[in-house]
């Protein structure tokens, strides 16, 4: 055979197999793009591949039979046997069958493996919480938070296994890199957001409305918790919330004070949509209940303590105290609060963490003059103590429950779920409306709050 045939022969054969196998992997490629199944790319290629060539092979094997006449002539030529046609009929049958089989076989322990991996593996949930604040230092409700994720995984085991928790810092400040990786996090399976702190999570679900469709071509649920601002965008089957809310904090606050004979009350709340929104509904109760309002302050969340303290005092440094000071905060300003808790009444919101209780204690506060508020428990334990890291982890529960209950019934829409399943039973609450109402109790702080029974206050919330 001349240089020119061989030639001519070997682009003939090149052209044909690319003619074949092109379409093969330009469709695997876009498939692999739109299912985003970039682990399985190679074994379908291969799968394939070794089908198509399996067709291919009968297809010689079947031209061989057609033009036996011609290629007898072979023999004349002195072609090597290993290249004629008898032992070509005898050898693609075989070899490309094997291709067929070692495909199969390729399909079966990846590719099906894989996609079964892909349906029973761990269902994700977003959780957007505050670590740390916006200068790095670590936030109060951190420890708590980390022990709601440990009870979790302690207590139900089996439940929390069924789940992977991608955590994001907020640092309690919304930025477009956060709702970057909320989106992110949504589009690679995470069809639930968990999100902490009202002023962060307002402005998420406001934004996450505005995103086109195409960047998120499906919308996730957020839950809402330790978020108690009463001006939160609630909707069905898009947006939730699990936590004591400010109108019943402030209802039972003001009126365990108004029963003592308090008259007058002031406040200190963060400056943000959570504490303003306290402050407002503190005040519309107290003058509801016949009440003087004096003027409050608003902390900047980032204050350090040392400043924070510092402006509290300067702030009530006139002889005219209030009988009583509403606050809500979650940042500590132990120092200020153990001074105040000598002159008046510190009416401590929900929000405000336990250790940071402990620790007014510790510093000198009266605690006599300490009035906090809890949720209404069916049941007393030391566990109860601190509302953030309960909440967190009832929530997360609630929505676990939730979640295992849409898979059993494949009928029933989100909000049915919700409003059906995984409610705490040792916790008194009710529905109200979109959202829940969790039932509160106000009294001197003391840790027999825990173990002894307590009636709530039988003031209603202000509609």
């Amino acid at each position: 055979m001349s240089a020119e045939h061989k030639e001519g022969f070997l682009h003939k054969s090149y052209h044909v197999l690319f003619v074949i196998y092109a379409p093969i992997a330009l469709v695997s490629i876009v498939i692999s793009f739109l299912s985003k199944a970039y682990i399985p790319y190679v074994f379908s290629v291969a799968f394939l591949g070794a089908g198509l060539s399996f067709v291919l092979a009968c297809l010689m094997w079947w031209k061989f039979l057609q033009h036996r006449s011609i290629i007898t002539y072979e023999r004349e030529a002195g072609l090597p046997y290993i290249i004629r046609h008898q032992f070509m009929l005898m050898y693609l049958p075989i070899v490309f069958s094997s291709m067929g089989v070692c495909g199969y076989y390729l399909y079966v322990k990846y590719v099906r493996i894989l996609s079964e991996y892909q349906e029973t593996a761990p269902q994700k949930i977003t959780v957007v919480l505050p670590l740390k604040n916006v200068l790095g230092q670590p936030a109060e409700d951190r420890t708590q938070v980390g022990h709601a994720f440990g009870a979790l995984y302690v207590h139900h085991p089996e439940l929390a296994s069924k789940y992977h928790f991608n955590v994001i810092d907020h640092q309690n400040n919304y930025s477009d890199n956060l709702l970057e990786r909320v989106i992110t996090s949504t589009n690679e399976g995470a069809p639930y957001v968990v999100c902490a702190y009202s002023e962060v999570c307002n402005q998420l679900v406001k934004k996450l409305d505005e995103v086109e469709e195409e960047r998120l071509p499906k919308r996730p649920i957020v839950i809402l918790t330790l978020a108690s601002a009463m001006d939160l965008s609630l909707g069905k089957n898009s947006v939730y919330r699990f936590h004591p809310r400010n109108r019943e904090d402030a209802s039972v606050l003001a009126g365990y004070a108004t029963r003592e004979n308090m008259k007058t009350a002031s406040f200190i709340a963060t400056d943000d949509s959570f504490g303003r929104n306290a402050a407002k509904e503190f005040n519309e109760v107290w003058q509801s209940l016949g009440g003087v309002v004096m003027e409050g302050i608003y902390l900047d969340s980032v204050l350090s303590e040392d400043v924070a303290s510092r402006k509290i005092s300067e702030h009530f440094s006139t002889e005219q105290m209030p009988d009583a000071i509403f606050t809500s905060l979650y940042q500590p300003v132990t120092q200020a609060l153990a001074n105040l808790s000598q002159k008046s009444n510190l009416l401590l919101g929900v929000n405000y963490p336990h250790s940071l209780v402990l620790k007014l204690e510790s510093e000198g506060g009266d605690m006599s003059r300490v009035i906090v508020s809890l949720p209404l428990y069916k049941l007393r334990s030391p566990e109860l103590q601190n509302t953030g890291g309960l909440f967190t982890f009832l929530t997360l529960k609630k929505l676990m429950e939730v979640d295992q209950a849409l898979e059993q019934d494949t009928e029933l829409t989100f909000d049915d779920a919700w409003w059906k399943y995984g409610g705490p039973g040792y916790l008194t609450f009710e529905r109200d409306g979109q959202d829940y109402r969790v039932m509160m109790r106000a009294a001197p702080f003391d840790q027999s709050l825990y173990s002894q029974p307590m009636e709530p206050a039988n003031v209603k919330p202000q509609p």
